[in-house]
Formats: structure tokens, sequence, C-alpha cells
């Protein structure tokens, strides 16, 4: 399915707390993996007396590439390395479009001097302007990485009646497959509790009634076209906030990865990356892949 991940490392823990996740990916389906580190000399204006602080650095991030690349190729995974100077996200998408990358896998936090902030500016500008998936796992995830292969036993699938949302099945439909692993549709409904007091009385209990209906209804029609491909899948409605009733349901089973879709590169932030996606990403512990779209 991905036949050359690209994965984004900065010499940090922190980023290479993606590493796991996407060899067990790449063992799977014998995708080949392409490490790359940006080396900017433009972040960081250094005094004369700091010497040559970068090229010592680029010597030490070559070195841990070198390392990684040898340890993955000891578990058959095809990995190769490259190093790049200038600025991270353009020099990123590049070598996407360079070296025929057809996902990229990065941790959402880094320590060195490629990433920052709640998700990372670099993280960030990759969701926004990638044209192909992305791999992601949580800040939290990624420091506490396991050193064992990490498993899926289960595609989460968060849906919301759109076909914007039902365009992440096919991808989920093709890892399910290679993992045997079962599909989990997921919709989120409102709850009468947070709407206003009258209207709440006018309505009586009815709206959560018909609400849930609707959405069974729907994930049915999807779990039935599944199921006629052989796929195993599990249905689950939820009520409340869309983000924190997610992260539950993504975690009622462990080793889940979770596929969700996001508007293409000229949508605003909100689109891309909106507070639900952002949720999921932050608190539900899995990783997540997350599909780019137009529209």
């Amino acid at each position: 399915m991905f036949k050359k991940v690209l994965v984004p490392l900065d010499g940090s823990a922190n980023r290479e707390g993606i590493l796991p996740y996407i060899t067990t990916l790449a063992e799977r389906l014998g995708s080949e993996l392409l490490l790359v580190a940006v080396i900017n000399p433009d972040a960081l204006d250094l005094p004369e007396k700091f010497g040559d602080v970068y090229g010592k650095w680029e010597t030490a991030v070559r070195q841990r590439l070198s390392e990684i690349v040898e340890e993955l190729r000891g578990k058959g995974v095809s990995a190769s390395q490259l190093v790049v100077q200038g600025k991270p996200t353009p020099q990123i998408l590049a070598a996407v479009k360079d070296h025929g990358c057809d996902l990229i896998a990065i941790s959402t936090k880094g320590r060195g001097l490629i990433g920052w902030g709640m998700l990372g500016s670099v993280a960030y500008n990759i969701f926004h302007k990638a044209t192909v998936p992305v791999l992601t796992i949580a800040p939290g995830t990624s420091e506490e990485a396991p050193d064992v292969a990490f498993g899926i036993s289960r595609i989460a699938v968060p849906l919301d009646g759109s076909k914007f949302a039902e365009s992440a099945i096919p991808v989920a439909e093709a890892l399910a497959q290679d993992f045997e692993a079962e599909i989990a549709l997921v919709r989120v409904i409102p709850s009468s509790e947070f709407l206003p007091s009258q209207l709440k009385e006018l309505l009586t209990g009815e709206l959560d009634e018909a609400l849930e209906y609707e959405a069974l209804e729907y994930l049915q029609k999807i779990s039935r076209k599944l199921e006629t491909k052989g796929h195993k899948t599990v249905m689950r409605v939820m009520k409340g906030s869309p983000g924190p009733e997610l992260v539950k349901a993504i975690n009622e089973v462990p080793d889940s990865l979770v596929v969700m879709a996001s508007r293409g590169r000229d949508s605003s932030f909100a689109e891309v990356l909106g507070s639900t996606t952002l949720a999921v990403v932050r608190e539900s512990g899995e990783p997540v892949l997350i599909i780019p779209t137009k529209g």
C-alpha cells in the first residue's frame, strides 16, 4: 500500500518515537523507509566563539541516522538516509516529491532545532501542506515509545455522515486487510443536555433518540458494505463533544490505528487539523493516519 515512507528526524528521542510504529507498518507492508534530517544553519545566529557547531551537529545527526538505518536493516526493513540543509518544511516536502514517497511519518513534537510548540511547527506545516498521508503520534506517546514492535488489532475510523469523512474508508480497508484487523466505525452525536433549557424542554428527549437512530442506521449501512468484502466491523455511537468521545471510543481497544480524513492544502488550519482531529492526535495515545483530501 505505502511503498516508500519519509521519516523526518532531528537527532532527538522525541522524533524517534515514531520509529516503532512505522517499522511495524514497513515490516507488514514491505515499505522502504527514507530517514531525512534537515540542518537549518539559519535557525539560530550563533556567535563566532562557538565555531562550526552546525557542522558538528550535522556529523552527529548523520552518525545517528546511520545507526538507525543499520538497526532497521537488521530487522529486514529497507532503509536509507538523507541529510540536507535549508528550512525543514520545504526540504521535507521536496524530498517527498523527489524520492517518490507516498507517506510521511512524523512525531508531533521534537526538541531538536527543527521542532517546537504544542504540535511542533514542522509537524504543523507538514499537516497543512502535505499532499500525501501523514502518520503521526501524540507527544506523550512519542516520548514513551515501546521498544517492542507495535501491533494493530483495530482500525478506528471516525465518521460524521459526510462523504469527506468517508474518504478515509478505502485506506482503512486496505490496512485492515494487511493487518487482519477489525474496523471500528465511530460516530459522535450531540447530546440534548448541551442545548438551551427551553429548547430541551420542547424536544423532551426525542432529539437524542432520533439522532442516535439515524447515526446507527448510517453506520450499519457502511458496515454491511464492508462485511460483504470480508471485513470484520464494530460500531460505536457516542454522545457528547466529538473530541473527548472519539478518544474514549478509541481507547476501548489497545493497539488501535486511527484513520481520519483532512482537507487539502488550500484549506484553513481549522479544516486541516481542526479541534476534533487535534484532540484525537493529542489525547488518544494511538497513532493517527491523516488522509489529505480536497474540498
